[in-house]
């Protein structure tokens, strides 16, 4: 009678040391890099399920059972949740095209910012009579890049750029701006891309066409003045006429 007390007093206390036990998360890296498309199966571990879930699903996707698949580059984190614990995993989604550098400006920073990053060796010209636009350029941008286009508004103030690459390497520039941007249109044989997985929520619109038999140009254009691409394009697009005249400007210095 006393070893069958006994042996029920173990079993019970057992029982509650196991209730008490903390589910803990077991997680076997904190960081991962991928590229573009790219996948990676999360090695983590509990006493009970596992739920996954991503902070921002245009860089990264995660199933229910935590198979990550890379989309655009950029850092995003998925959260891993237990009825008892929490854990994170930071996924950087790194480029494989660095076809040129993407300028660091901001829409509505200013002709000084531009001076002050690229230097007094520029060229410039007005676009209207009324003076409501002129266009700012450098020659010497990036090997595969070399000519890079701003426009400015009355104010002096960035509204969209412009860079021009050589045709030669139109598959890599392919490449660059679908590991980084999402394809939306192609209209009038000039191809967009937006910066959101929903164009409502996009405040970048790249377009990319030919520009000569020389070049390609990549266009950047600020969505949130911007609610239609015909709309834009019509007011404030970079066209042919008004970089051919700057372009050779800078080449007959």
């Amino acid at each position: 009678m006393k070893k069958t007390l006994l042996l029920l007093i173990a079993i019970i206390t057992l029982s509650c040391n196991k209730k008490d036990e903390f589910d803990s998360i077991s997680l076997s890296t904190s960081e991962k890099y991928l590229s573009a498309n790219e996948e990676y199966q999360i090695e983590a571990s509990s006493n009970s399920n596992i739920t996954y879930t991503v902070e921002d699903e245009y860089h990264t996707e995660v199933s229910t059972s935590g198979l990550v698949t890379a989309k655009y580059v950029g850092e995003t984190n998925v959260l891993l949740e237990n009825a008892e614990d929490s854990k994170i995993l930071k996924i950087i989604v790194e480029p494989k095209y660095t076809t040129y550098p993407e300028p660091e400006f901001e829409f509505g920073d200013t002709k000084s910012d531009i001076i002050n990053n690229f230097g007094e060796n520029y060229e410039e010209i007005p676009l209207d009579e009324e003076g409501n636009f002129t266009l700012l350029g450098y020659d010497n941008y990036f090997s595969k890049a070399p000519i890079i286009l701003f426009m400015l508004d009355r104010n002096k103030k960035i509204v969209s750029y412009a860079i021009l690459t050589y045709n030669e390497y139109l598959p890599e520039l392919a490449g660059f701006l679908t590991e980084r941007y999402l394809s939306y249109i192609e209209e009038d044989n000039t191809f967009y891309f937006i910066n959101q997985l929903e164009y409502e929520d996009a405040d970048l619109l790249l377009g990319l066409g030919a520009y000569d038999e020389n070049f390609l140009i990549v266009q950047y254009f600020d969505l949130s003045i911007a609610p239609t691409t015909k709309k834009y394009r019509t007011s404030k697009s970079l066209t042919k006429p008004d970089t051919k005249k700057l372009i050779k400007k800078m080449y007959t210095k």
